[in-house]
C-alpha cells in the first residue's frame, strides 16, 4: 500500500530473504526495547506482532504499549486464550490465523459462491477492486451531505459499505438519506483509481 515499514528478524537466513526482497530490515530479537527503539518505535504508527510464540507476542504487546501508550498494536495469536491475555497486554487488533483459516474453509462448503465473490476481490490480479477506507475529518466537503448526494456510486464507481460513526457504531448499507459527519469513517470497494479520485474531490 506504500507505506513505510521495517521487520524485524531474528533469523539472519529469513532477514537476508525479506532484504533481497526489497524490504528495510533489522536482525535481532523483537523482545528487546532497544531493538524496537531502533526500528522506529518511538515515531512509528503501528506495531504488528507475529512471532510464532504466543508467550513473546504477548511480551512484545506489553513492551511495546508501555512505550508508546498511543501506537496501534496487532497481534497474533494461535490460541483463543491468547486473546485475553494480548488485549489486556495492551493490543488493538488480535488476528489467529488457525481460526481465520477454519472459518474460511467452512465458508467453502456452507456458502461457496460467497468464498469464490471474496477470493476474486482479494486477488487484484484477477479483478482490479480494493476496500478502503475515507475518513471525514474537520473541514471535509462531505460533512452535511447524504450518501445520495455525495454520488459515490453514480459519479464514482464505489459502494459504501458501511460508515463507522465517531463513537464507534458501525452503520452498514447506509441509506440514500445517511448524513455524513466529523469523525465518521466510510468503508468503500471499487477500483483504486476511483477511490482516489473520490476521496480527492472531498479532501480539505
Amino acid at each position: 500500500q506504500g507505506r513505510p515499514f521495517v521487520v524485524v528478524e531474528n533469523s539472519s537466513e529469513r532477514a537476508d530473504e525479506a532484504a533481497t526482497d526489497g524490504c528495510l530490515v533489522l536482525t535481532g530479537d523483537a523482545t528487546e526495547e532497544a531493538l524496537l527503539i531502533d526500528a522506529g518505535i518511538l515515531r512509528a504508527g503501528a506495531l504488528v506482532s507475529t512471532l510464532p510464540s504466543d508467550a513473546n507476542n504477548v511480551f512484545i504487546t506489553l513492551t511495546a504499549r508501555g512505550m508508546r501508550p498511543d501506537i496501534q498494536i496487532i497481534a497474533r495469536a494461535e490460541y483463543r486464550t491468547t486473546e485475553k491475555k494480548l488485549r489486556q497486554a495492551g493490543a488493538n487488533r488480535v488476528v489467529m490465523p488457525a481460526a481465520t483459516g477454519a472459518t474460511q474453509m467452512s465458508q467453502m462448503i456452507t456458502r461457496p459462491t460467497t468464498a469464490d465473490f471474496f477470493e476474486l476481490i482479494s486477488d487484484r490480479n484477477q479483478l482490479n477492486l480494493e476496500f478502503d477506507e475515507v475518513a471525514v475529518t474537520d473541514g471535509n466537503a462531505l460533512i452535511g451531505k447524504t450518501v445520495g448526494e455525495a454520488e459515490a456510486h453514480r459519479t464514482h464507481g464505489l459502494l459504501v459499505l458501511a460508515v463507522k460513526r465517531s463513537e464507534g457504531e458501525m452503520v452498514f448499507n447506509p441509506s440514500s438519506e445517511f448524513v455524513f459527519a466529523v469523525g465518521d469513517t466510510l468503508i468503500v470497494v471499487g477500483e483504486p483509481e476511483d477511490i482516489d479520485r473520490f476521496e480527492k474531490k472531498f479532501a480539505l
